[in-house]
């Protein structure tokens, strides 16, 4: 990455700065799987089929949850306190607004273009060249200054409520989870004897107690939308997977729930004396003269051992539902069915830049990603570990990108890259850089095997259905 710095810095120099404040929403394409056995079909895809509400999983005892509202910004100083705001606020989509985040990184590295896929192995239908125009797109929007975004969480300010918002929680907690008698399991570690234990805590989930209905679903009645949608409403699940998993090991480990781990806390909080200071003082040098846009990444949550060992959680969930042709003397009113899929069995090459990004943006002291590759069958948790030569690497090509593409040119010239970018400008560099993606992500360790009966989810009857 060293060597494309003086090319960025020479193009900045010589060319006018420009920004578009123009936005294109991306548009994401999950990797269709081949059916293994057909076990029910219908119209309308039940995306919730026994999900665990994040409402639920933010009142479990053992997982640390962020505040729903931040009444006190002053307690907000910088970018560097912005994890505190949750995944699904304002605040947390405004921060995104020209940063370069794990969801553009792959884009922007060209990973989805035909020259890349194929070396990476992508799935055909993730192959797509408008990947990175929706990623160049975004960049070209002017980032936030911090008196921009203050002046932001001022005008928004939300009044401090009535009512408790802890004491809420710990109804809501007293409700939903009971410390339960421990039994054994088939979880295993798939380096030592199967554990004695699955979940500390019953779930009760109020619909199931009360025979109440839930609320109206919105309806997906095309596999596509299905999948796209099943992977946010199984995210919780798949937390509270990890989560009973790891306190199985030791109680004392914590899961936390965060917000954008932005580039300003990590280097605000890296010790003098790290190993990595002088990596992220090179990064915050190429932010500053605006050779690299400013960073971040939201992992699915952090996980704190008791050891002081911190790790980022990432959580993939596969669809089970696919589509469906009926037979004669069939309802046409079926057009997807349900797969008995096993959770993939590695992992994808084009997640590797969102994992070292997540650890990168989580700190010097994150040195390791857990990912949990979930599916209906059950779910697989792989280990892998932070490797600074390659973010390095990585960061010095989407330096690259940003300077050619964006900074360098002038706002009525802008135009997206041509296919396959990289190829051309750095054949064998960007050769090596593919291989050792590929690398990386064969060298993740399996550290655990759960069954479906190892998963914890919810019992409303309800949400026991795969369609409506």
């Amino acid at each position: 990455g060293i060597w494309m710095i003086s090319f960025a810095v020479n193009e900045l120099l010589t060319s006018s700065s420009s920004e578009i404040n123009s936005i294109f929403n991306s548009r994401s394409k999950l990797i269709p799987q081949p059916p293994i056995a057909t076990e029910s079909n219908g119209k309308f895809a039940n995306i919730e089929w026994k999900a665990v509400p994040i409402e639920h999983l933010r009142a479990h005892p053992l997982y640390r949850s962020l505040p729903c509202n931040v009444y006190d910004i002053d307690t907000v100083h910088g970018f560097e306190h912005c994890n505190i705001f949750r995944q699904d606020s304002w605040q947390w989509d405004a921060l995104h607004t020209g940063r370069l985040t794990t969801s553009k990184m792959s884009c922007c590295l060209g990973f989805y273009e035909s020259f890349a896929a194929e070396a990476l192995n992508i799935p055909r239908s993730l192959i797509s060249h408008d990947k990175v125009v929706n990623a160049w797109m975004h960049l070209t929007k002017k980032p936030f200054s911090w008196a921009q975004f203050r002046n932001l969480l001022v005008a928004n300010q939300p009044h401090a409520p009535e009512s408790n918002e802890q004491l809420k929680k710990e109804q809501l907690m007293q409700k939903l989870w009971t410390r339960r008698i421990i039994r054994n399991s088939s979880m295993s570690n798939c380096s030592s004897e199967p554990k004695q234990v699955t979940f500390s805590f019953d779930y009760n989930p109020p619909e199931a107690a009360s025979g109440k209905t839930p609320k109206p679903f919105k309806t997906y009645n095309h596999p596509q939308s299905a999948r796209m949608a099943w992977g946010s409403a199984q995210e919780a699940t798949a937390i509270l997977a990890a989560l009973n998993y790891f306190t199985t090991i030791d109680e004392r480990t914590v899961v936390a729930e965060t917000g954008m781990c932005t580039f300003e806390a990590a280097w605000s909080h890296c010790p003098p004396s790290s190993d990595v200071t002088g990596m992220y003082a090179q990064v915050a040098q190429w932010i500053t003269t605006g050779v690299l846009p400013p960073l971040g990444a939201s992992p699915d949550g952090l996980i704190h051992h008791a050891d002081n060992t911190l790790e980022v959680l990432e959580v993939k969930c596969s669809s089970p539902f696919i589509s469906y042709t009926p037979s004669r003397g069939e309802s046409n009113e079926s057009c997807m069915a349900v797969t008995e899929r096993d959770p993939p069995s590695t992992v994808g090459a084009w997640h590797i830049p969102q994992l070292q990004l997540e650890m990168f943006c989580a700190g010097a002291a994150c040195k390791s990603a857990v990912i949990v590759m979930m599916s209906i069958n059950g779910a697989l948790l792989y280990r892998i570990q932070r490797d600074d030569e390659y973010i390095m690497w990585m960061l010095g090509f989407a330096s690259e990108f940003y300077v050619k593409y964006i900074r360098s040119v002038r706002k009525n010239q802008l135009k997206p890259p041509p296919p396959n970018y990289f190829r051309s400008s750095h054949s064998v560099a960007y050769g090596d850089m593919l291989k050792r993606t590929v690398t990386i992500a064969q060298s993740a360790k399996l550290i655990a095997r759960l069954e479906a009966n190892d998963i914890q989810r919810n019992s409303c009857p309800t949400l026991g259905h795969f369609f409506l």
